[in-house]
């Protein structure tokens, strides 16, 4: 997918895409690609489930549930174009001892009509689809155009930072 890709935004009811708890099925399809240790990839399929067509779809919006076990551990989830690399970012952070999180998040539909999705630390994710983003940025008018740049990491609060911790009501610029 170009970085530059651009298209048009279609929202949808919110409608569960798929749940790693319940076993795979019709409704529910995943396929595990990897396991090893606490890192595990999984592939969902998109493209013509629960609103989303099949065709003229460059990537999907959704809501992504993380829920981490009872390992005291982190984790994370990260959510990535069926086939691609995963990226050195992630979409969502948990802290472990059953937490649940859950973030939007913007992805690139790939083989297959595809998401992939890594979850380190993390046993389940719950996925909801709540739009899409059309490959054809034609058509009349700006409504909904979507113009995709590559995810990158701006500030990490584990790193120094140029500016001191923050306290309440305080703010601070960030120099790229």
């Amino acid at each position: 997918i170009d970085a530059g890709a651009t298209g048009r935004y279609v929202q949808l009811d919110p409608d569960r895409l798929v749940d790693l708890r319940a076993p795979t099925g019709p409704a529910n399809t995943y396929v595990s690609l990897s396991s090893s240790g606490v890192r595990t990839t999984y592939r969902v399929p998109v493209l013509g489930r629960v609103g989303v067509p099949t065709d003229d779809v460059s990537h999907v919006i959704v809501t992504l549930t993380a829920l981490s076990g009872s390992r005291p551990s982190s984790g994370f989830v990260a959510a990535f174009e069926g086939g691609a690399t995963p990226p050195t970012i992630s979409n969502l952070n948990v802290n472990g001892n059953a937490d649940r999180r859950a973030n939007l998040a913007v992805i690139p539909i790939g083989i297959e009509g595809a998401i992939d999705v890594l979850l380190h630390n993390v046993d389940d994710v719950v996925i909801d689809v709540v739009g899409w983003i059309s490959s054809d940025p034609c058509g009349p008018g700006s409504a909904g155009r979507f113009q995709r740049i590559e995810p990158r990491r701006e500030v990490d609060t584990r790193i120094p930072q140029s500016f001191d911790a923050l306290g309440p009501r305080q703010d601070a610029t960030h120099a790229y």
